[in-house]
C-alpha cells in the first residue's frame, strides 16, 4: 500500500470531504490508497469501493466505549502492519492521536497529520498535541491560520509545517439548475432575499450568533429569509428552534436537517453566511464561491485566505451579531449587478487557486518527498525531495528554481572569438542584463550570477593588484588570458569589453540576485598544462576580488563545464559550499573531449526534442566531498533567426521538462551567459519571459519556490 488515510469516521464533514477527494485523485494517478477509519460511517463506502479504494473500519459501534479503546487500537496496528504504506496520513483529533502512535508501532516510517481547524478545543488536547508531534514529520494545514494558532501555542515546530488548501472541482458548481427551480420546492415567499448556512449544529457554527443577526436582519428587511442546513442532536436542534421563536424568526428561519442538495440550495439563495466561531478552512464558502454567490463571513480560521474583503463578499469578526447583521444588510442593499459581480469575482478565485487537481498534485509532491525522506539508507528511494544526509526534525524541502548566469564578458570567449566578430554581443550586455533584472523582478525569481573575477573592476590599475600568485600554464598559450592583459584599455568606459563593474553594482542592487564565482580569470579546469596550484591560487583571487562588493562566495560554476572532482576539495577548503555540475547525460560530460563535435550535435537536438528526461534534481552533497551538487538542467540556447521556425519546439521543451521536475518534487536549473542576449534582445527576453510566466504557474501548482545556488546548499 502507498498511502493510508486515517480518520475518526468517514461522515459528511469538510475534512472526510477533503479526504475522499484526496485519496480519489491519488488512485487516478496511480497510488495505492485505503481508508481507515476508527468508527463505521457507511456514508461514503459505495464512492470508495468504485475508486477502488479499500476501507477498513475499525470498531462496529459507532459509539464505542472507553473500555474498548485498546480493542480499537489493536485493531488499527495490526491492519496498519498488514497494509504497511509508505506514508499515513491521519485527520481529525481522534484519528490523529492514534495514527501516530500505531503509525509508530506498526513501523511505518512516515506520517502526515492533516490538521483541518484553528482551534485544538481543550487544553487536554493542546497537551496531547503537544506530546505527541515528535511521532509526526511533517504537519500539513488547509490555513497559515491554523497553523499560526497552533505554533503560537508552542503546539507544533514551525520547520514541520506546510499549507496545503483545501480543493474542490470547480465544474460541479454551480449546480445545473436555474434559480427559480431550484427555489420551486423550498416554498419560499415571492421576492424573498434568502440566505444560506450549511454546517452541523455544533457549538463551533456559533449559530445564536446568526439567529440573533438574523433578528437585526429581519426587523430592517422584512424580505429577509434564512435557511439552515445542517444535521444535529434533537435538543440542540429543538433549543435553536426556541431561540429563532423567541426572537420571531419562526416564519424567516428553516432548520433543514442533512441535506444532500446542497448545490441545488447555494443556487436557490441570494448570499451566503458563515456564523462560526472557529474554523479550518471551510469548504460551504468555497462550495458558495465556486457557484458564484457573495459570502459574508465571521473572521474564523482560514476564511481571510478565502474571502477578499469586499472583492468576494465581507468579513466581520467572531461573535459579533451586530456586525454581522451590518454586513447582512449591506449586501442586501446591494445593486443586483453588483452582488453578481462579487459573486463572479470569488468563483473565478477558487478556480484560479482550489481547484482539485492542483491541489492534489501539492499533495502528490509531498508525498513522493517524504517517501525519499524517509527511505532506509542505501535503499532505492521513490520520489523526490528529500532533505541532506543528517537532515532531521524538518519538513521535506520544496522543489526549487534555480537560474544560473556566467557572466564573464570578452574573458569567457576570447580563446574563440574577437571583439570584431562578437563584440556586439559583449556591448549588447549592458541592455540586456538591466532588462533581465527587470524579469526578475516582476516574476519574483533569484538568481546566480557566476562572475569572472576580472570583471569586477573598473580600470587596469585595480586589476593588476588582484592577479593570482600563481599564473596558469597552458599547453595552448591563447588560453592564457594573462598574457594579453596588454590588449586591456584602461577603464570600463573606454574598456567595455573587459571591465564590468557597473553591471555589477546594479545586479547586487536588485534583490534576491547572488555573486558567485566562475573563478577569477574563466580557468580552465580541465586543460592540459594547468595544475591545482595554479586552480587554488586563481579562485583566492577570485574569492578576494568578489568579496570588495559582496559577502564571500560561496558557490562556484566552473568555467565552460569544465568540471573537475579532483579539484572540490580545495573548492571547499576555501569556504564553497555549493557547485553546478553538469546535466547526467553522456552529451553533457566534460570527459571525453574527442566527442565534442558529436556531443554538440547531440545537446542541439536535445535542445527540440526530448532526448535527456527533465534532467530535475535533488540537491546533495557529491559523492566523497561536502559541495552540494546543484547541477544544470537546460541550457537558455539564444534566439537564431536561421531556427525561428522551431522556437515553439524550443521553448515547450523547456516547459514540460520544468513541469515534470516540478511534480516529481524535484529542482530545476536553468543557465545560460548575459551575452547570449547580446543580440537579438527582445525576441530572447520574449522567450525568457513565456518561460519565467510558466515558472509562476508551477509556483502556485507545485509550490515550487525560486532559489539561488547558495539557497540551495542549505538543503
Amino acid at each position: 500500500m502507498d498511502v493510508v488515510l486515517l480518520t475518526t469516521q468517514m461522515s459528511r464533514s469538510g475534512a472526510e470531504i477533503q479526504m475522499l477527494h484526496l485519496g480519489r485523485g491519488l488512485t487516478r494517478r496511480g497510488w495505492k490508497v485505503a481508508v481507515m477509519s476508527i468508527l463505521p460511517g457507511g456514508v461514503y463506502d459505495e464512492e470508495l469501493k468504485s475508486a477502488g479504494i479499500s476501507l477498513y473500519e475499525c470498531s462496529r459501534s459507532s459509539t464505542p466505549s472507553p473500555s474498548m479503546a485498546l480493542v480499537v487500537g489493536a485493531r488499527a496496528l495490526v491492519q496498519l502492519a498488514r497494509w504497511r504504506p509508505a506514508v499515513l496520513v491521519t485527520f481529525n483529533y481522534h484519528g490523529d492521536i492514534l495514527g501516530r502512535v500505531c503509525g509508530r508501532l506498526a513501523g511505518i516510517r512516515a506520517i502526515v497529520a492533516s490538521l483541518r481547524t484553528a482551534h485544538a478545543k481543550t487544553p487536554f488536547r493542546e497537551k496531547v498535541y503537544r506530546k505527541t508531534e515528535a511521532l509526526v514529520d511533517v504537519t500539513v494545514s488547509n490555513s497559515q491560520a491554523a497553523l499560526t494558532y497552533m505554533i503560537e501555542r508552542g503546539i507544533l515546530t514551525p520547520a514541520k509545517t506546510l499549507v496545503i488548501p483545501n480543493g474542490m472541482v470547480p465544474a460541479a458548481w454551480p449546480a445545473p439548475i436555474s434559480r427559480e427551480e431550484a427555489r420551486a420546492g423550498l416554498s419560499l415567499p415571492a421576492g424573498a432575499f434568502v440566505w444560506l448556512a450549511v454546517g452541523n449544529l455544533l457549538p463551533a457554527k456559533d449559530y445564536p450568533t446568526l439567529l440573533a443577526a438574523a433578528a437585526r436582519c429581519c426587523a430592517a428587511r422584512p424580505d429577509f429569509h434564512l435557511l439552515i442546513a445542517g444535521d444535529g442532536a434533537l435538543d440542540v436542534l429543538k433549543s435553536f428552534r426556541d431561540q429563532a421563536g423567541t426572537l420571531g424568526l419562526a416564519a424567516h428561519v428553516r432548520f433543514l436537517g442533512v441535506r444532500t442538495d446542497v448545490p441545488s440550495l447555494i443556487r436557490a439563495c441570494d448570499a451566503f453566511v458563515l456564523s462560526s466561531a472557529w474554523e479550518g478552512m471551510p469548504n460551504t464558502v468555497m462550495e458558495a464561491m465556486a457557484s458564484g454567490v457573495p459570502v459574508v463571513s465571521t473572521d474564523a480560521g482560514g476564511v481571510r485566505e478565502l474571502v477578499r474583503q469586499g472583492t468576494d463578499g465581507t468579513i466581520v469578526p467572531c461573535g459579533t451579531p451586530a456586525a454581522l447583521a451590518q454586513a447582512m444588510l449591506d449586501l442586501m442593499a446591494m445593486d443586483p449587478e453588483a452582488r453578481l459581480r462579487m459573486g463572479a469575482s470569488g468563483r473565478e478565485r477558487i478556480v484560479q487557486e482550489h481547484d482539485h487537481e492542483r491541489i492534489t498534485d501539492r499533495w502528490e509532491v509531498l508525498l513522493r518527498q517524504m517517501i525519499r525522506a524517509t527511505a532506509p539508507a542505501g535503499a532505492i528511494r521513490v520520489g523526490p525531495g528529500a532533505p541532506p544526509p543528517g537532515a532531521t526534525g524538518t519538513a521535506p524541502p520544496p522543489p526549487g528554481f534555480v537560474i544560473s548566469l556566467d557572466f564573464e564578458l570578452m574573458w569567457g570567449v576570447r580563446d574563440k572569438k574577437t571583439i570584431g566578430t562578437y563584440g556586439d554581443h559583449i556591448l549588447g550586455e549592458r541592455q540586456a542584463i538591466p532588462a533581465m533584472l527587470g524579469l526578475f523582478r516582476r516574476y519574483g525569481v533569484k538568481a546566480t550570477w557566476a562572475t569572472v573575477g576580472m570583471t569586477l573592476f573598473d580600470n587596469r590599475a585595480e586589476l593588476l593588484r588582484y592577479l593570482p600568485d600563481q599564473l596558469p600554464t597552458y599547453d595552448r598559450p591563447e588560453l592564457n588570458p594573462f598574457l594579453a592583459l596588454d590588449e586591456v584599455g584602461a577603464d570600463e568606459r573606454s574598456d567595455p569589453y573587459h571591465f564590468g563593474l557597473s553591471l555589477v553594482r546594479q545586479i547586487l542592487d536588485c534583490e534576491g540576485m547572488e555573486l558567485a564565482s566562475h573563478s577569477f580569470s574563466h580557468f580552465y579546469c580541465m586543460e592540459r598544462g594547468q595544475t591545482e596550484a595554479q586552480f587554488k591560487a586563481d579562485l583566492a583571487a577570485s574569492i578576494a576580488a568578489s568579496s570588495r562588493l559582496a559577502a564571500r562566495p560561496i558557490s562556484i560554476v566552473f568555467p565552460r563545464n569544465q568540471f573537475n572532482a579532483d579539484y572540490l576539495t580545495a573548492c571547499a577548503a576555501m569556504g564553497f559550499k555549493v557547485f553546478r555540475g553538469n546535466e547526467a547525460d553522456w552529451m553533457y560530460d566534460s570527459g571525453k573531449r574527442h566527442r565534442e563535435p558529436f556531443k554538440r550535435g547531440a545537446r542541439l537536438l536535445d535542445t527540440y526534442f526530448n532526448l535527456t528526461g527533465d534532467q530535475g534534481f535533488l540537491a546533495r552533497p557529491y559523492p566523497g566531498s561536502s559541495l552540494v551538487n546543484c547541477p544544470s538542467s537546460r541550457f537558455l540556447r539564444p534566439f537564431s533567426p536561421s531556427l525561428a521556425a522551431l522556437d515553439g519546439l524550443r521553448v515547450r521543451r523547456i516547459q514540460q521538462a520544468m513541469e515534470s521536475a516540478a511534480r516529481k518534487g524535484k529542482c530545476f536549473h536553468l543557465w545560460w551567459h548575459p551575452h547570449n542576449f547580446g543580440v537579438h534582445l527582445q525576441e530572447n527576453l520574449a522567450f525568457l519571459e513565456v518561460l519565467l510566466r510558466h515558472h509562476a504557474k508551477l509556483r502556485e501548482r507545485y509550490g515550487v519556490v525560486p532559489m539561488t545556488m547558495g539557497e540551495m546548499s542549505a538543503w
